[in-house]
């Protein structure tokens, strides 16, 4: 029997679950190890709690580490709005969750090749919500008059397709640099035509 839930949300969660305080330890982890080196019960550890409520709630790592990771801030409308692009798009990559996001979504990705449900949670949960955060960023930036020629329906998905073909086709890893390649050395000057500073 699946446990897998693409609208949102697991089978089988047990109510005495403190989930805030799970999920907290389960980023940690991430941080710290990896999505290779996470475990369930390394989670419950470092929450101070027992296995058997962690492994009730998810049966498996993936799905311990989609409710981990998924946006806080799937509403467009709560993206960043400062009045500037840039401080908007940096806003943005230095939202909640991004670093564990980053150092799982390699594993995720390799996990997700044998499990058609994995790849759309991935897809609902993870990915398209920043996709969805940045284009309501780029669109009011277009209507502020900043973005100059950039479309930014087609603006907004050049980093996901960018990280996608970086893992599936050029098997190499998503290290910072890469990262901030991505950000400041494409999606800033592509957003405001000119070089990032």
């Amino acid at each position: 029997m699946t446990t897998w839930l693409t609208e949102g949300g697991w089978r089988h969660r047990p109510t005495e679950a403190d989930e805030a305080q799970l999920l907290a330890a389960a980023r940690d982890e991430l941080r710290d190890r990896g999505y290779d080196g996470i475990t369930l019960t390394a989670v419950a550890e470092r929450a101070g709690t027992r296995g058997s409520r962690v492994h009730r709630r998810w049966w498996t790592r993936a799905e311990l580490v989609v409710d981990a990771l998924a946006d806080p801030r799937p509403d467009p409308s709560t993206a960043p709005d400062t009045g500037s692009v840039v401080d908007d798009l940096r806003a943005l990559r230095a939202g909640a969750h991004e670093e564990a996001f980053w150092r799982a979504l390699p594993g995720l990705v390799a996990e997700a090749a044998d499990s058609p449900e994995l790849t759309s949670a991935i897809r609902d949960r993870l990915v398209q919500p920043r996709v969805e955060q940045l284009r309501a960023v780029l669109r009011r930036a277009a209507a502020r008059g900043e973005l100059g020629a950039a479309d930014p329906d087609l603006l907004a998905e050049v980093p996901a397709a960018m990280v996608t073909y970086r893992l599936l086709v050029g098997r190499e890893p998503l290290d910072p640099a890469f990262l901030e390649a991505v950000h400041e050395g494409l999606l800033v000057p592509a957003a405001t035509g000119c070089a990032a500073h």
